[in-house]
């Protein structure tokens, strides 16, 4: 994967080939999240089914090896996200605190 930020927009190359994403929030995987192999696989495929190329896990929701396995079977890219990256979110990243006690 390449990507450049020319211009001010962003561009994803895959192996040589431009990317455009599709897609859309991956948020709780269900409200209990006993989402298994079976379901993931469902419900990646119905995104691939759609024409999707993308998924943002949103702030990293889900981590389970059989979602990441789902994409990976059905060319999904997964937009990874961070909990508390943004400053809407939580502190600001480019203000540096230590919150150590000495």
């Amino acid at each position: 994967m390449s990507y450049s930020e020319d211009g001010g927009v962003l561009k994803i190359w895959v192996n040589g080939r431009r990317f455009i994403g599709f897609g859309g929030n991956w948020g709780f995987s269900e409200s209990m999240l006993r989402y298994r192999a079976r379901e993931y696989d469902i419900a990646v495929r119905y995104h691939k089914e759609m024409n999707f190329t993308m998924i943002r896990n949103w702030v990293g929701q889900t981590a389970d090896d059989e979602f990441y396995e789902a994409c990976d079977r059905y060319g999904i890219m997964i937009w990874q996200d961070f909990w508390l990256a943004n400053p809407g979110d939580g502190p600001n990243p480019d203000i540096t605190q230590c919150l150590c006690r000495m």
